[in-house]
């Protein structure tokens, strides 16, 4: 009660003081209204006349004077107004207002005028009757006041004596009540202050928190008012992104700094965040440096407060710079893929090593493998992968019996610590076959030493095994072979040195007929293991040269025809086709020569052996057939093996070492050809092989046309015997005494070749030549000077095809005439760049048959390494192609000068469309679908353009 005494006394104590107080107030705001009223009219009239004095003065400064002079009239308008507004006199300033801004605007404008100079104009202006006006109105306001203030003052005089007894009896009466009541409330005010004092030193502490904070921490700190969208931000801001001036700005500062690219995405996650009555935002992007050219990776977080009603009002953040971060991140991206890239090159090297490798940990299972390791174990990769390598390839030994975990070579290797070495062993695949291996096993330790694990290789020893094997066969076979016809030798020796024979000289004839008998066959096998073994090594350089078939099948009769007159052989030429092929000549009747000479050994007396030659698609297909005992069916496919002969007493009987048919076949490979034999027991045998025809189509022939050739010599015995060996090489001879015999021939007969002499006395060969040469139609013929001068000791007046000196040597001048003739090319050459091994094996076969060199590339970058070796003359190229695609190999062939026009075949799955086959083009290009074209019309059409892009006679002449 006593506090509600206190309250109410003290009320009645503020009233009193608050009436004595608003009334001396009232009377204090009514001077000071006063007062302010004349201080206006003196600052207006000192604002008007600045301007007039200005305006009418010219005065340079006039717009600096003006603007003093307004910066001190406007601020006490402004209070002018707020005092009237505060006492509620009624007095409104609008139509006032409106007077200070139009005179203002006037005088302006008037101040502008003088400025430039116009100071009538100014004048003028100022002395409108509007201006005048204006003033008058602003001016009625001060009269206004003065009037009213005075109403006032003097209406309230009597009753502020009335007032003033009353309070002051209210006051004496009340004095004890308000002493107490003040007592109250200063009591209460103290405690107020207190409670004030805590709360703001709780509020200043924790200013002082946020402000130790903020720059104690590397993180940019921001505040964000949503109330004015000001943003404040820390000293980090300048340390950590360069900004200098940044410390309080306006939101849209901030947006303008973050990359365009993340600006909207940035914003967009802030309305949703605070759409959805979220608390928490998190968000990267890109925040541009104190350098304005530099962004920053910043990570951002911010937490929303909001008022009682849910309202945002303020977000508080950190802003963490990860450019550091982000460059390591793509530093260690870029390691990883340097990685990658350097596991990639170590698994293709891993994977095109030959030999098998596999790691193993310290248990002796498989960490890796190699494709060869998983190909010999016939197992796949995963299969491998963290089995214990003993237990699933090496657990038995080559005997049967177990192999002991603990005694593999692997595990010593891995418990020892040293590197572990097996010559001969064997591993087994997982359907109980088993090969023979030579493997070694490395340890592997870590940087400090210790033991890791171990690396395997090894290789299958089978075939070498196989080849060793065969090797001490053969020793053993021609040990055998050699001890034998030594032993005779000896024998018959030793009895005719020991004058044993002398008394009976049939017998010592005998015997020097056996040591010549068996000389022979020591010959004969020492010549054969000779001829094979380099053959074999590739020791053997084949000199090819265009040979006539029919001339190799006489020349092979010759000289197998006095062994089969001794053995009552009757040898005949069959059906011989005039063809030309490009081989050994020499090799090619050695061939010949061991097949007539099987045919004889085996034929009956009084047979025939018939000896042939015909002309096939793919070439020249030589045949010798004999009526023997023949072959039996089980024997046809080992005949071709060394020392193998069909029967065993034929070495003794027939004699032979067994390695004619296998040098036969040798040689015939050499040649890119095959051999093949066909029997019937008691009808006979007949052997066959083929040789590739040699390719006259350059010239404009078909195979097995006789080319034409005109001999020009004055000598007739030398014009006889060319006549004679050109006939033999199949060519179709004319003969001339001399240039103008020539020239009467050539409207008859039309030669592809001239062997002309230089030094005859009817036409010199000069002379003629210039008459062929200046002649279009004889022009183009290719000639070859037959002279006994050196080329070198003249010079020709025209072009020549060859030159060739006397004496003349059989080999130069045919090697020489087919050149003219465009027969001494080698085989054409295509390249094939197919993935698919089948088929590019069966396009291989399809272009053998027509004497035609393949080579293979099954991915892009092999094609690219084949194309650097090779130059085709023709390419088959897939599109769709590993590690390089069809594509990429044209744009590396339009590179390279010598393989930019190249003809090419298109022979993909794929259709390519019009601007990508403009891309493939290379030189003459098909495009060939494989799902559309037939294999036959496929290989039709690329043997067609094979033979329309050969050189013509021309270009081949000009050439050599």
């Amino acid at each position: 009660m006593a506090l509600l005494a206190a309250v109410m006394l003290t009320a009645v104590a503020a009233w009193t003081i608050t009436s004595l107080y608003h009334h001396y107030s009232d009377v204090i705001d009514l001077a000071k209204l006063s007062e302010l009223s004349a201080n206006i009219t003196h600052l207006d009239e000192t604002l008007t006349s600045s301007a007039r004095v200005a305006a009418l003065s010219n005065d340079p400064e006039w717009d600096r004077k003006y603007d003093e002079a307004a910066k001190e009239f406007a601020p006490t308008w402004e209070q002018l107004k707020r005092e009237l507004a505060r006492n509620e006199l009624g007095i409104r300033t609008g139509a006032a207002d409106q007077a200070d801004r139009e005179t203002t605007r006037m005088e302006r404008e008037a101040l502008a005028l003088a400025g430039d100079g116009n100071t009538a104009a100014a004048t003028a202006l100022l002395s409108t009757d509007r201006y005048r006006e204006m003033k008058a109105t602003f001016g009625q306001l001060t009269s206004v006041i003065n009037q009213v203030v005075r109403e006032h003052i003097e209406n309230g005089r009597e009753r502020t004596s009335r007032r003033n007894a009353i309070l002051i009896g209210t006051c004496l009466l009340l004095l004890p009540l308000f002493v107490i009541s003040w007592a109250y409330a200063l009591m209460a005010l103290h405690c107020y202050i207190e409670a004030r004092d805590r709360a703001e030193q709780s509020v200043r502490e924790s200013d002082e928190r946020f402000s130790i904070a903020s720059r104690a921490t590397n993180d940019v700190i921001w505040d964000w008012n949503l109330a004015d969208n000001t943003v404040w931000f820390n000293e980090a801001l300048q340390t950590n992104l360069g900004y200098s001036s940044w410390g309080m700005v306006n939101i849209t500062r901030w947006a303008d700094a973050i990359h365009p690219e993340d600006v909207r995405g940035v914003m967009d996650s802030i309305r949703t965040m605070v759409d959805s009555d979220g608390q928490s935002w998190a968000r990267e992007y890109r925040f541009l440096r104190g350098d304005g050219k530099n962004y920053a990776y910043i990570l951002d977080r911010g937490f929303l407060m909001r008022d009682a009603d849910g309202k945002p009002t303020r977000m508080i953040g950190a802003m963490l710079d990860l450019t550091d971060a982000k460059r390591a991140e793509a530093e260690l991206r870029e390691v990883n893929v340097q990685l990658e890239r350097l596991g990639r090159k170590n698994e293709l090297i891993l994977n095109a090593a030959a030999d098998g490798i596999v790691g193993l940990d310290l248990d002796g299972r498989a960490t890796f493998i190699n494709r060869a390791a998983a190909e010999m174990l016939r197992l796949s990769m995963n299969n491998l992968r963290g089995q214990r390598f003993h237990e699933l390839i090496h657990h038995t030994r080559e005997y049967g019996k177990a192999h002991p975990f603990e005694e593999c070579p692997n595990m010593r290797a891995l418990r020892d610590g040293e590197m572990s070495r097996v010559p001969n062993d064997i591993f087994w695949r997982r359907d109980q076959t088993s090969f023979a291996v030579e493997y070694s096993t490395t340890p592997m330790r870590n940087e400090s030493g210790q033991l890791v694990g171990a690396v395997m290789t090894f290789h299958d020893t089978t075939e070498r095994l196989e080849v060793q094997r065969m090797k001490d066969e053969f020793v053993s076979i021609v040990s055998h072979e050699l001890r034998t016809p030594l032993t005779s030798i000896r024998g018959a020796l030793g009895l005719l040195a020991g004058g044993l024979m002398a008394s009976s000289p049939v017998k010592g004839q005998r015997m020097l007929d056996i040591a010549v008998s068996n000389t022979d066959r020591l010959v004969r096998l020492i010549n054969d293991i000779l001829d094979i073994e380099r053959i074999d090594s590739g020791k053997v350089v084949l000199t090819k040269s265009i040979c006539n078939a029919a001339t190799l099948l006489r020349d092979s009769i010759d000289v197998m025809r006095p062994i089969a007159d001794k053995a009552g052989v009757l040898l005949e030429l069959g059906r011989v086709e005039s063809a030309t092929i490009n081989a050994d000549a020499d090799r090619v009747i050695q061939t010949l020569t061991n097949l007539l000479s099987n045919a004889i050994k085996f034929s009956p007396s009084g047979s025939a052996v018939t000896i042939s030659a015909i002309h096939e698609r793919d070439g020249v297909a030589f045949r010798v057939k004999d009526r023997g005992r023949g072959i039996p069916a089980d024997k046809l496919d080992s005949v071709f093996d060394r020392f193998q002969q069909v029967d065993a007493s034929d070495s003794r009987e027939k004699g032979g070492s067994g390695l004619g048919l296998t040098i036969c076949r040798s040689i015939v490979r050499e040649h890119g050809g095959e051999m093949h034999v066909e029997s019937v027991v008691g009808e006979g045998s007949e052997f066959r092989f083929s040789i590739p025809a040699a390719l006259l189509e350059a010239s404009g022939r078909k195979p097995g046309a006789a080319p034409r050739i005109v001999v020009c010599d004055d000598d007739p015995n030398l014009r006889e015997v060319l006549e004679a060996m050109l006939d033999g090489y199949g060519y179709d001879v004319r003969t001339a005494e001399g240039g103008d015999e020539l020239l009467r021939l050539l409207p008859s007969f039309t030669p592809d070749v001239i062997l002309l002499d230089i030094f005859m006395p009817a036409g010199g060969g000069w002379e003629t030549l210039s008459r062929l040469k200046n002649n279009p139609e004889t022009a183009e013929i290719p000639v070859v000077i037959l002279s006994g001068i050196k080329a070198d000791e003249m010079a020709a007046p025209f072009d020549l095809a060859g030159w060739v000196n006397k004496p003349l040597d059989e080999r130069t001048l045919i090697a020489t005439l087919e050149h003219a003739l465009g027969l001494a090319g080698r085989r054409p050459r295509i390249m094939i760049v197919e993935d698919d091994f089948d088929l590019a094996r069966v396009i291989t076969e399809s272009f053998a048959r027509h004497g035609i060199e393949t080579c293979h590339a099954a991915t892009g970058r092999e094609a690219i390494a084949l194309a650097r070796e090779v130059t085709p003359d023709l390419l088959i190229l897939d599109l769709v192609l590993p590690e390089l695609d069809g594509f990429g190999v044209v744009e590396w062939l339009r590179e390279q000068e010598k393989l930019c026009k190249v003809p090419m075949v298109v022979y993909s799955a794929t259709d390519p469309t019009t601007s990508e086959r403009q891309r493939l083009t290379l030189g003459p290009t098909q495009f060939l679908t494989k799902s559309r074209v037939p294999p036959q019309e496929f290989e039709r059409r690329v043997v067609d353009l094979l033979a329309t892009m050969t050189r013509t006679q021309k270009e081949i002449a000009h050439v050599a």
